[in-house]
């Protein structure tokens, strides 16, 4: 098989299984879009299977998502995160996951409100600089801080506590994840939804995936058609897109009427849609498919490398991979080889 070929068929067996609940193609599937494996990377939806895999118990798709929130890909940056879901992963036998906790417990404090997660006797609590207790270590799963909140769970249920140990929310959510300092993403009846701390609902659980927000806004489905809606669960840029996608330096790709083009936080076009698929922009660049064959345009929506490759995959630093002849070539932005060499499969790390 052409490389490319390869992945989009590996894909999609991937996804058939994924859709069975196979842990292993769940995490494949992470990895392909995480890593921009024979496709465009796309963070957050590598987030979204990692997720997925997580609610499965998967250790491997813990260890994956906690790598994610450490670099802040796909998601907000947040080390506390990390922590957890690797201490999680530790517990269940992954030996990454241990040795990044090894690595993190020498180099990392924990958070701006100098809290520190503990463990006693088996169970986990949660003490200040002055090693006070703030919240008693009576959890089976580890205590962690996310925001302004700490994120407790008990029997399998999330709930909710201020930073000073004060209950919030009970434990009784099948997921919750603080997506700013006053609004939470959670899970009721197998649909996501945004609520406050005080469990007032801000968007109403209907989302099938959760609710990410990238440059405080998260893209979100209505009758049919995607939008945009902000941390108060209204809509920023309203349903009318086929498709659309996470903001990345304030641009995102969207898809209407057929066809790709990006838009700003404003919901205005810098380049309406014409493309037949288009990636994330990078370094003021983004690549694009035009009658069949893929180039680099700027913001203005000019050529910098004309469309004429079969694909051209994720680019950064100056550098392409261009897919041309069944083999992978490594170019410049003037479209000037880089290296003379072509290579059966070749990826910018």
């Amino acid at each position: 098989y052409k490389k490319e070929n390869y992945i989009e068929k590996s894909l999609k067996w991937y996804t058939k299984a994924a859709d069975s609940g196979l842990k292993t193609a769940i995490n494949s599937i992470g990895k392909i879009y995480y890593n921009g494996e024979g496709v465009e990377k796309d963070y957050k939806k590598a987030v979204e299977w990692y997720i997925k895999g997580s609610e499965l118990v998967s250790d491997e798709s813990m260890y994956f998502l906690g790598i994610a929130y450490f670099e802040g890909k796909g998601v907000n940056k947040n080390w506390e995160r990390s922590k957890e879901l690797w201490e999680r992963a530790a517990e269940l036998g992954n030996s990454e996951a241990k040795k990044e906790l090894e690595v993190f417990n020498e180099i990392c404090k924990i958070d701006n409100k100098q809290l520190y997660s503990i463990k006693q006797e088996g169970k986990y609590g949660m003490i200040n600089k002055n090693n006070e207790i703030i919240v008693k270590p009576v959890y089976e799963k580890p205590v962690y801080m996310s925001y302004n909140f700490i994120i407790i769970n008990k029997n399998g249920k999330y709930g909710l506590m201020s930073s000073s140990g004060e209950n919030l929310i009970s434990a009784k959510y099948d997921f919750l994840m603080p997506v700013s300092e006053a609004v939470v993403c959670f899970k009721s009846s197998g649909k996501y939804g945004l609520m406050d701390k005080k469990e007032r609902v801000v968007l109403k659980a209907n989302s099938k995936n959760p609710i990410i927000f990238e440059e405080n806004l998260a893209v979100m489905e209505k009758s049919g058609k995607k939008g945009y809606v902000g941390l108060d669960g209204k809509y920023v840029i309203k349903p009318q897109y086929d498709d659309a996608y996470s903001f990345s330096n304030g641009i995102a790709v969207v898809k209407k009427s057929g066809r790709y083009g990006f838009i700003n936080t404003k919901g205005e076009y810098i380049i309406a849609p014409k493309y037949e698929e288009a990636g994330s922009f990078y370094d003021g660049y983004a690549a694009v498919r035009q009658s069949g064959k893929w180039g680099l345009v700027d913001l203005k929506g000019s050529w910098k490398i004309k469309p004429k490759y079969g694909k051209l995959f994720f680019h950064k630093y100056g550098k392409v991979v261009a897919y041309e002849e069944e083999k992978f070539i490594i170019k410049n932005y003037n479209d000037q080889k880089i290296v003379k060499e072509k290579f059966d499969y070749a990826l910018l790390s």
